[in-house]
């Protein structure tokens, strides 16, 4: 066991999780099968990144489905390993399974209505992705960061978890702040005929 789901498994049993501890911990075994090989632009495990998200979850009020939901929120994207709907609904129930799929279908952007933990699981894991943003090109990161103050943080607001809708301001500014300073050797536009920097991946 990790040091990492160590922090979650406590933070869920702090958090009065501690009846779905083995559900958890399951989600976490899915999610490792998952993304095993796969690694981070830091180099770190790929799992660390839905660890972290979950622990926020956990951290922040949220249930247990949300808390597996954020273990397994990046599985259906991964087309070489993917993890099906059906597969999930199995294993976790419904609720779960509609979380994750909310989750790969972006319908948090959508004018599909979400529960209160995909919003949950939105917004921790991108104030994780935050946390880690200095590891992207410039560009990602000007994109992130103004989207974070637009979109995101209004939906912390919604949500009323003041604490994130804080720190992704302030990572979202000092980002910013810090752009606004960078070499000229690194531009967040590439010079061309109308050409832009492709968008960067989604995990830092």
């Amino acid at each position: 066991m990790t040091s990492t789901v160590g922090k979650l498994l406590r933070t869920a049993s702090d958090a009065g999780l501690h009846h779905d501890i083995r559900t958890i911990w399951q989600a976490y075994e899915v999610a490792e099968q998952a993304h095993r090989g796969q690694r981070r632009i830091s180099g770190d495990r790929y799992i660390s990144h839905p660890v972290e998200v979950a622990t926020i979850v956990a951290g922040h009020g949220g249930t247990a489905p949300a808390v597996c939901a954020a273990l397994l929120h990046d599985v259906m994207d991964d087309d070489a390993a993917a993890v099906p709907a059906s597969h999930l609904r199995r294993l976790f129930g419904c609720e779960v399974a509609g979380m994750v799929e909310d989750m790969a279908a972006q319908h948090i952007r959508s004018e599909y209505g979400v529960s209160r933990g995909v919003m949950l699981v939105t917004l921790a894991d991108r104030l994780h992705n935050l946390r880690t943003l200095r590891r992207l090109p410039a560009a990602s990161r000007r994109r992130a960061s103004l989207d974070t103050l637009e979109f995101h943080v209004p939906m912390a607001h919604q949500l009323k978890a003041s604490a994130i809708a804080a720190e992704m301001s302030d990572l979202a500014c000092a980002a910013l702040g810090s752009l606004d300073g960078r070499s000229r050797k690194e531009p967040l536009f590439r010079r061309g005929p109308r050409h832009r920097d492709r968008p960067g991946p989604r995990d830092a």
